[in-house]
């Protein structure tokens, strides 16, 4: 498979999109449902390794940005944890 900029520009959108609705979902109280996310971003980044060197340098500063979005997401899936946590505590 031909790795294009517009299939990863795609896949990039996809997963922002995904996660600012698992940070929404955090936000109204829930747990939101990650399955599938690792392999999503797995798949990502071998189509990246798989493209051309011209290709994966238009998508370097987009990578890193990815990684902070996945980092901010978990310290925001931690937070809820650890409020849900003591909620239960709370009222045991």
């Amino acid at each position: 498979m031909t790795v294009t900029t517009q299939f990863l520009a795609r896949e990039f959108g996809a997963i922002d999109d995904y996660l600012k609705a698992v940070s929404d979902i955090l936000r109204d109280g829930h747990m939101p449902d990650l399955s599938g996310l690792d392999d999503r971003v797995s798949e990502l980044c071998t189509s990246l390794q798989n493209a051309t060197p011209e290709i994966q340098q238009q998508f370097v500063e987009k990578l890193a940005a990815l990684l902070k979005k996945l980092d901010i997401c978990e310290e925001e899936i931690r937070a809820f944890h650890a409020a849900q946590t003591e909620r239960v505590a709370k009222h045991e």
